[in-house]
């Protein structure tokens, strides 16, 4: 019989995944807390269903990059499949339960936020958005990086979206152009930002 050897590479975190270490990095939360600071920090991006952040959250204590603070409740919303664990929730803060479970990210959980947002792929919109929202957590150069792949990348889109305008103008794709150079510009003012130093 012959031994496959296992990868040590941990997998990447998906994008609740990581978004959930973001928001995480700044102070401890529960699940209701992540679901609202993940759409506050992050707007549409960072829309997540509770049937996604509580599994993301089981995944990420099991891995020891989030651990619970203080106590828990008799049942734990991330030892459940992740519909069942949101009516817990909901239920328990219906009635002034507490069901709830606080995580802190931990040491291993910072490093692997930082390693994570330095090499996020600037083709993929959800994680390269979370990592220029956590910009704060990345050095300079890796910032710049990003920035800069990201800017090409969609300075590439829009000229194919203009190219497709000349070709179908019976499309309606204002609002997509809209949206790409409203990025391109807060992309520059990244860059200016980081140019100046601020």
């Amino acid at each position: 019989m012959r031994m496959v050897a296992r990868s040590t590479t941990p997998k990447p975190l998906s994008p609740v995944e990581l978004a959930t270490l973001v928001v995480l990095s700044t102070s401890p939360a529960h699940g209701y807390e992540i679901s609202r600071r993940l759409q506050v920090a992050f707007g549409e991006i960072g829309r997540f269903s509770y049937g996604s952040i509580y599994p993301a959250l089981a995944r990420l204590h099991r891995g020891g990059l989030i651990s619970p603070v203080g106590g828990v409740g008799k049942l734990d919303p991330s030892r459940l499949p992740g519909v069942l664990a949101a009516e817990l929730v909901l239920a328990a803060s219906a009635v002034g339960g507490r069901a709830r479970r606080t995580y802190r990210i931990t040491a291993e959980g910072r490093e692997r936020l930082t390693a994570e947002l330095a090499h996020v792929d600037a083709s993929d919109d959800r994680l390269s958005t979370i990592a220029l929202v956590a910009a704060r957590l990345l050095d300079d150069a890796a910032v710049r990086a990003l920035a800069l792949a990201r800017r090409r990348l969609l300075t590439e889109r829009l000229g194919e979206l203009e190219q497709l305008e000349r070709e179908a103008p019976q499309l309606a794709l204002q609002t997509v152009r809209a949206r790409l150079r409203a990025e391109l510009e807060t992309l520059e003012r990244l860059g200016e930002h980081a140019r100046q130093g601020t």
